[in-house]
Protein backbone atom coordinates (compact mmCIF):
# COMPACT_ATOMS: atom_id res chain seq x y z
CA UNK A 1 0.00 0.00 0.00
CA UNK A 2 1.44 3.24 -1.18
CA UNK A 3 1.61 6.71 1.68
CA UNK A 4 0.37 9.49 0.86
CA UNK A 5 2.25 11.45 -1.78
CA UNK A 6 4.82 14.54 -0.80
CA UNK A 7 4.76 17.77 -2.65
CA UNK A 8 7.48 19.12 -3.00
CA UNK A 9 9.36 20.83 -0.39
CA UNK A 10 9.75 25.08 -0.48
CA UNK A 11 12.73 26.23 -1.52
CA UNK A 12 14.10 24.77 -4.60
CA UNK A 13 14.33 21.20 -6.43
CA UNK A 14 13.12 18.10 -4.46
CA UNK A 15 15.39 16.82 -2.15
CA UNK A 16 17.10 20.22 -0.91
CA UNK A 17 16.66 21.74 2.49
CA UNK A 18 14.00 23.41 3.29
CA UNK A 19 13.94 27.30 4.02
CA UNK A 20 16.37 27.80 1.08
CA UNK A 21 16.24 30.26 -1.71
CA UNK A 22 16.09 29.58 -5.16
CA UNK A 23 18.99 28.00 -6.97
CA UNK A 24 21.03 29.91 -8.36
CA UNK A 25 21.33 29.65 -12.01
CA UNK A 26 24.16 27.26 -13.73
CA UNK A 27 26.96 29.50 -15.87
CA UNK A 28 27.37 27.69 -19.07
CA UNK A 29 30.62 28.73 -20.42
CA UNK A 30 30.33 30.37 -23.49
CA UNK A 31 32.14 28.85 -26.51
CA UNK A 32 34.72 31.23 -28.38
CA UNK A 33 33.49 31.07 -32.27
CA UNK A 34 36.23 30.50 -34.31
CA UNK A 35 37.21 33.04 -37.83
CA UNK A 36 34.53 32.83 -40.03
CA UNK A 37 37.56 32.32 -42.51
CA UNK A 38 41.34 32.49 -42.56
CA UNK A 39 42.83 35.90 -42.97
CA UNK A 40 43.73 37.06 -46.88
CA UNK A 41 44.74 40.26 -48.34
CA UNK A 42 41.19 40.55 -49.55
CA UNK A 43 38.93 39.67 -46.32
CA UNK A 44 41.03 40.49 -43.70
CA UNK A 45 40.00 38.55 -40.51
CA UNK A 46 36.22 38.33 -40.11
CA UNK A 47 36.29 37.40 -36.44
CA UNK A 48 33.26 37.39 -34.98
CA UNK A 49 33.05 39.63 -31.11
CA UNK A 50 31.74 38.86 -28.19
CA UNK A 51 28.30 38.20 -28.92
CA UNK A 52 29.07 36.05 -32.03
CA UNK A 53 28.08 38.71 -34.17
CA UNK A 54 29.25 40.93 -36.80
CA UNK A 55 27.91 44.43 -37.20
CA UNK A 56 26.91 44.59 -41.22
CA UNK A 57 29.26 48.28 -41.42
CA UNK A 58 32.38 45.92 -39.84
CA UNK A 59 32.04 43.02 -42.11
CA UNK A 60 31.52 45.18 -45.45
CA UNK A 61 34.44 47.66 -44.37
CA UNK A 62 36.88 44.04 -43.75
CA UNK A 63 35.63 43.00 -46.97
CA UNK A 64 35.34 45.36 -49.32
CA UNK A 65 37.17 48.66 -47.63
CA UNK A 66 40.51 49.84 -50.87
CA UNK A 67 42.31 50.71 -47.72
CA UNK A 68 41.99 46.91 -46.50
CA UNK A 69 43.00 45.63 -50.01
CA UNK A 70 45.45 47.86 -51.57
CA UNK A 71 46.89 48.62 -48.03
CA UNK A 72 47.98 45.75 -47.15
CA UNK A 73 50.25 45.03 -50.46
CA UNK A 74 51.81 48.30 -49.13
CA UNK A 75 52.37 48.14 -45.77
CA UNK A 76 54.86 45.16 -45.99
CA UNK A 77 56.97 47.75 -47.41
CA UNK A 78 56.76 50.23 -44.77
CA UNK A 79 58.34 50.16 -41.04
CA UNK A 80 57.11 52.13 -37.68
CA UNK A 81 58.61 55.52 -37.41
CA UNK A 82 58.99 56.15 -41.03
CA UNK A 83 58.01 59.79 -42.36
CA UNK A 84 55.61 59.06 -45.42
CA UNK A 85 54.23 61.92 -47.73
CA UNK A 86 51.26 60.90 -49.63
CA UNK A 87 51.20 62.89 -53.00
CA UNK A 88 48.10 63.05 -54.21
CA UNK A 89 46.81 62.05 -50.91
CA UNK A 90 43.04 62.87 -51.75
CA UNK A 91 40.39 61.90 -48.99
CA UNK A 92 43.67 60.89 -47.02
CA UNK A 93 41.99 57.31 -45.50
CA UNK A 94 44.78 55.43 -46.91
CA UNK A 95 47.13 56.97 -45.06
CA UNK A 96 45.14 56.97 -42.16
CA UNK A 97 44.68 53.05 -42.73
CA UNK A 98 48.72 52.62 -43.14
CA UNK A 99 49.49 54.61 -39.70
CA UNK A 100 47.40 52.57 -37.99
CA UNK A 101 48.57 49.35 -39.36
CA UNK A 102 52.42 50.27 -40.01
CA UNK A 103 53.26 53.17 -37.52
CA UNK A 104 54.32 55.48 -39.97
CA UNK A 105 54.24 59.44 -39.78
CA UNK A 106 52.34 60.43 -42.51
CA UNK A 107 51.36 64.14 -44.07
CA UNK A 108 49.09 64.07 -46.81
CA UNK A 109 49.61 66.61 -50.14
CA UNK A 110 47.02 67.56 -52.60
CA UNK A 111 46.27 69.53 -55.53
CA UNK A 112 42.52 69.25 -54.28
CA UNK A 113 41.47 70.01 -51.35
CA UNK A 114 39.03 66.86 -50.35
CA UNK A 115 36.05 68.11 -48.15
CA UNK A 116 36.42 64.82 -46.66
CA UNK A 117 39.67 64.79 -45.80
CA UNK A 118 40.93 62.95 -42.42
CA UNK A 119 41.87 66.29 -40.32
CA UNK A 120 43.68 64.55 -38.22
CA UNK A 121 46.66 64.06 -40.14
CA UNK A 122 49.09 67.14 -41.70
CA UNK A 123 48.18 68.13 -44.70
CA UNK A 124 50.69 70.06 -47.40
CA UNK A 125 48.35 72.13 -49.89
CA UNK A 126 49.96 72.52 -53.84
CA UNK A 127 49.41 75.14 -55.88
CA UNK A 128 51.70 73.64 -58.79
CA UNK A 129 51.25 69.83 -59.46
CA UNK A 130 54.76 69.39 -59.80
CA UNK A 131 56.43 71.34 -56.97
CA UNK A 132 55.80 70.12 -53.29
CA UNK A 133 56.39 72.98 -51.03
CA UNK A 134 59.04 70.86 -49.06
CA UNK A 135 63.44 70.85 -48.84
CA UNK A 136 64.70 67.85 -50.58
CA UNK A 137 64.49 64.59 -48.97
CA UNK A 138 62.35 65.75 -46.40
CA UNK A 139 60.32 62.55 -46.30
CA UNK A 140 61.81 58.68 -46.20
CA UNK A 141 59.09 57.84 -48.50
CA UNK A 142 57.13 59.24 -51.02
CA UNK A 143 53.71 57.41 -51.76
CA UNK A 144 51.69 57.99 -55.08
CA UNK A 145 48.10 55.92 -55.32
CA UNK A 146 47.16 56.37 -59.21
CA UNK A 147 48.12 59.62 -59.33
CA UNK A 148 50.13 59.78 -62.34
CA UNK A 149 47.34 59.04 -65.10
CA UNK A 150 45.31 62.15 -63.53
CA UNK A 151 48.14 64.16 -65.28
CA UNK A 152 47.12 65.77 -68.67
CA UNK A 153 50.40 64.93 -71.19
CA UNK A 154 52.56 61.45 -71.33
CA UNK A 155 55.43 63.76 -71.41
CA UNK A 156 54.59 65.50 -67.67
CA UNK A 157 54.30 62.57 -65.84
CA UNK A 158 58.07 62.59 -65.63
CA UNK A 159 57.76 65.65 -63.41
CA UNK A 160 56.08 64.37 -61.10
CA UNK A 161 58.06 61.17 -60.84
CA UNK A 162 60.99 63.74 -60.55
CA UNK A 163 59.79 65.17 -57.50
CA UNK A 164 58.71 62.35 -55.60
CA UNK A 165 62.55 61.53 -56.41
CA UNK A 166 63.88 64.81 -55.35
CA UNK A 167 61.53 64.41 -51.86
CA UNK A 168 62.34 60.69 -50.80
CA UNK A 169 64.61 59.85 -48.64
CA UNK A 170 65.12 55.84 -49.27
CA UNK A 171 61.85 55.01 -51.65
CA UNK A 172 58.78 56.00 -53.41
CA UNK A 173 55.83 54.13 -53.54
CA UNK A 174 53.70 53.72 -56.68
CA UNK A 175 50.51 52.03 -57.80
CA UNK A 176 48.91 52.59 -60.67
CA UNK A 177 46.47 51.76 -63.03
CA UNK A 178 47.77 49.53 -65.64
CA UNK A 179 45.23 47.92 -68.12
CA UNK A 180 46.71 45.08 -70.13
CA UNK A 181 44.13 45.43 -73.43
CA UNK A 182 41.63 47.44 -75.01
CA UNK A 183 38.62 46.08 -73.46
CA UNK A 184 41.03 46.62 -69.49
CA UNK A 185 41.47 50.05 -71.28
CA UNK A 186 37.96 50.63 -71.57
CA UNK A 187 36.62 49.39 -68.10
CA UNK A 188 39.55 51.54 -66.38
CA UNK A 189 38.84 54.74 -68.40
CA UNK A 190 35.07 53.91 -67.11
CA UNK A 191 35.24 53.88 -63.74
CA UNK A 192 37.50 56.17 -63.56
CA UNK A 193 35.21 59.34 -65.04
CA UNK A 194 32.81 57.61 -62.41
CA UNK A 195 35.22 57.25 -58.93
CA UNK A 196 36.22 60.94 -59.58
CA UNK A 197 33.71 62.60 -61.21
CA UNK A 198 32.36 63.93 -57.61
CA UNK A 199 35.83 65.50 -56.43
CA UNK A 200 36.19 67.10 -59.43
CA UNK A 201 39.46 65.54 -60.43
CA UNK A 202 40.96 65.71 -64.01
CA UNK A 203 40.31 62.16 -65.73
CA UNK A 204 42.30 62.52 -68.52
CA UNK A 205 43.49 58.06 -68.52
CA UNK A 206 47.03 58.44 -69.97
CA UNK A 207 47.17 55.29 -68.83
CA UNK A 208 50.32 52.82 -69.25
CA UNK A 209 50.94 49.10 -69.12
CA UNK A 210 52.95 47.64 -66.35
CA UNK A 211 56.13 47.35 -68.40
CA UNK A 212 56.26 51.10 -69.58
CA UNK A 213 55.49 52.41 -66.34
CA UNK A 214 58.58 50.51 -65.41
CA UNK A 215 60.60 52.00 -68.44
CA UNK A 216 59.77 55.58 -66.99
CA UNK A 217 60.95 55.11 -63.68
CA UNK A 218 64.67 53.50 -65.09
CA UNK A 219 64.19 56.80 -67.27
CA UNK A 220 64.07 58.90 -64.62
CA UNK A 221 66.31 56.94 -61.68
CA UNK A 222 64.92 54.83 -60.29
CA UNK A 223 65.10 50.90 -60.08
CA UNK A 224 62.12 48.75 -59.23
CA UNK A 225 62.78 46.51 -55.81
CA UNK A 226 59.31 45.09 -56.02
CA UNK A 227 56.58 44.75 -58.39
CA UNK A 228 53.11 43.30 -58.11
CA UNK A 229 50.38 43.07 -60.59
CA UNK A 230 46.90 42.11 -59.40
CA UNK A 231 43.42 42.41 -60.39
CA UNK A 232 41.31 44.88 -56.99
CA UNK A 233 38.17 43.51 -56.07
CA UNK A 234 36.78 46.82 -54.70
CA UNK A 235 35.54 48.85 -55.73
CA UNK A 236 36.25 47.42 -59.47
CA UNK A 237 35.22 44.44 -59.64
CA UNK A 238 38.26 43.08 -60.83
CA UNK A 239 37.57 44.60 -64.15
CA UNK A 240 41.33 45.58 -64.59
CA UNK A 241 44.73 45.48 -63.20
CA UNK A 242 46.50 47.45 -60.70
CA UNK A 243 50.48 47.33 -60.01
CA UNK A 244 52.41 48.03 -57.30
CA UNK A 245 55.90 49.40 -58.06
CA UNK A 246 58.52 49.79 -54.76
CA UNK A 247 61.21 51.89 -56.12
CA UNK A 248 64.36 52.92 -55.04
CA UNK A 249 67.38 55.20 -56.22
CA UNK A 250 69.14 53.82 -58.73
Amino acid sequence: MRGPRLGRPPGGAGGRGRGRGPSPPRRVATPRRPPLGPPSPVYGDLVPDERHEISLPRSIGAVFLRENEEGRRIASHLRAGQTLLDLGAGTGLMSRWLARRTGVRPTLCDVVEYPNRVRSLPFIPQDDPFRVPVDDASFDVVLMMFVLHHVERYEDQGRVIDEARRIARERVIVAEDTPASRLDRAFNAAWDRLLNVRHGVPTPCTFRSADAWAEEFAARGLRVVHRETYRPTWPTLRTYPHTLYVLEPA
